[in-house]
């Protein structure tokens, strides 16, 4: 017999969600599927250990095969119903919002506004907007430059269970709708703070102390531990991955987005030139491009590939298997009407598959520990910096 399961949503921030038409965002069930089929393998993958025949088992259980991805079939215990309620409409080119900061506003946004700080964050174009940088590709010039579906827009989802799934499988699947819902996002640029959701129904969080509850509930069988000096093949939870809320709440989304863009920004800008003033990273990434060939690959690697670096110079790995998407998400999560958090999860993972190199600039190299770690390296000057971040699980 089937059973309707009817899910009100409301998005927290703009949502870049493709369709035919690249002026136009569009809320609709095959997105929504390949969100949750991605959250359901990151939860089953570290109930699981690892272990990748299983949890494709457990996955086509839920989903249906291979094609399932596309459209709903018989084969699927799960069809997925995507309705609009309310969009929230404005012009596509509607600017940002005006937020420009300079060096100075970086260096206080991080927490660290001495000297040798701002004249390392200087800007040579005047302000930045951390907005525009964490929508790099749907932001241009701040200015929207592809279809969204605006803040505050009320939507609706029904999931339509044509057979009850096992209980493990049915178990995964609320634990990866809550992790979407809670730690992910949708759309491109999701990974960045971009489609952030929050749900209005009676399963709604009321505060982050409800979150943290949660969030420990959900992922403490999710994150087994690893042998010593083992990476999860693909990425799953495991004890490595974390999640992290901002110390500070916030009055809205472009606020909390702006904040956790300008911990990016403060970070990476100019990271390793041989006057960075953390002495532990010069000459490393700007001194590699500056100066020639380089001798390995950049550290921000770790940050997800491709890596734009220069006007010319790209990293990827493989003839056809060029991208690795970050192991940090970055997502606002909504509490009542007006209290907004950061929220960032690092699930790590290999940089690239077992045997494979990076590509940059003509040459090939292996991932280096440096690339491994250098998100963690943010995470962990985030909380050292004034506690900034807090660990949540």
């Amino acid at each position: 017999m089937r059973r309707d399961q009817p899910i009100h949503l409301k998005t927290v921030t703009p949502a870049f969600i493709g369709s035919s038409d690249d002026d136009r965002a569009e809320w609709n069930a095959k997105s929504i599927r390949g969100e949750l089929r991605w959250w359901f393998r990151a939860i089953a993958g570290g109930e699981l250990l690892g272990d990748a025949q299983k949890v494709r088992e457990l996955e086509r259980s839920v989903f249906g095969g291979i094609d399932a991805q596309s459209r709903d079939d018989s084969s699927s215990a799960l069809r997925v119903l995507a309705q609009v309620i309310r969009l929230n409409t404005g012009r596509e080119t509607e600017s940002l919002p005006d937020i420009r900061l300079s060096e100075v506003d970086l260096a206080k946004d991080w927490n660290n506004a001495t000297p040798a700080v701002e004249q390392r964050l200087q800007l040579h174009r005047g302000k930045t907007n951390p907005l525009g940088s964490l929508g790099y590709g749907p932001i241009v010039s701040n200015r929207y430059h592809r279809g969204r579906i605006a803040e505050g827009s009320d939507l609706g989802l029904t999931f339509q269970w044509n057979r009850e799934p096992s209980a493990e499988a049915k178990l995964v699947f609320d634990r990866a709708f809550w992790c979407w819902i809670n730690l992910g996002g949708i759309g491109a640029r999701s990974r960045r703070g971009y489609g952030s959701l929050v749900r209005l129904d009676d399963s709604a969080l009321r505060d982050i102390e409800e979150f943290k509850s949660r969030a420990l509930e959900i992922l403490s069988g999710a994150r087994a531990a690893l042998p010593a000096g083992r990476e999860a093949e693909w990425t799953h939870f495991t004890s490595e991955a974390h999640v992290y809320r901002s110390r500070n709440a916030y009055k809205s989304w472009s606020e909390a987005l702006r904040f956790a863009g300008a911990w990016m920004i403060a970070f990476r800008r100019r990271y390793g030139t041989n006057s960075d003033e953390r002495t532990a990273v010069r000459g490393r990434d700007y001194e590699w491009f500056k100066h020639g060939p380089p001798f390995q690959v950049p550290d921000r690697a770790g940050f997800g590939l491709p890596l734009p670096f220069g006007q010319e110079a790209m990293a990827g790995w493989g003839v056809n298997e060029g991208r690795r998407a970050s192991p940090l998400l970055i997502h606002i999560s909504r509490f009542g009407s007006s209290s907004y958090q950061i929220i960032l999860t690092h699930i790590p993972a290999r940089l690239v598959p077992l045997g494979e190199k990076i590509s940059f600039k003509g040459t090939s190299f292996a991932p280096t520990p440096r690339q491994k770690a250098i998100v963690q390296t943010f995470l962990d000057d985030l909380k050292n910096r004034g506690n900034l971040i807090v660990e949540v699980v």
